[in-house]
């Protein structure tokens, strides 16, 4: 299963366990219970998957970035050599 299949599926448990947000906002019930600890829903582990989700889209990011730089440099280089060349 991939990474992001993997986060579609947390995300609908989560969403299935806690509709409204509260529990994931208020770790405590108003009584004083772990609002979470019932739903068998482990907040750590959706935590480990959101963070290397991020890491891997980051690291996306970051590889588009050097690419249009990369590309940018190529085109000032083949402009500076068709200057000297006096076309």
């Amino acid at each position: 299963m991939s990474m992001f299949k993997a986060l579609e599926e947390a995300v609908t448990k989560l969403h299935q366990v806690d509709p409204g947000s509260d529990s994931t906002r208020y770790p405590v019930t108003k009584d004083g219970e772990p609002s979470m600890a019932e739903t068998g829903f482990l907040l750590g582990a959706f935590k480990d998957l959101i963070e290397k989700c991020a890491a891997l889209i980051e690291g996306s990011y970051d590889w588009v970035i050097e690419g249009v730089r990369f590309r940018a440099e190529m085109r000032r280089e083949f402009e500076e050599m068709i200057g000297e060349l006096n076309f």
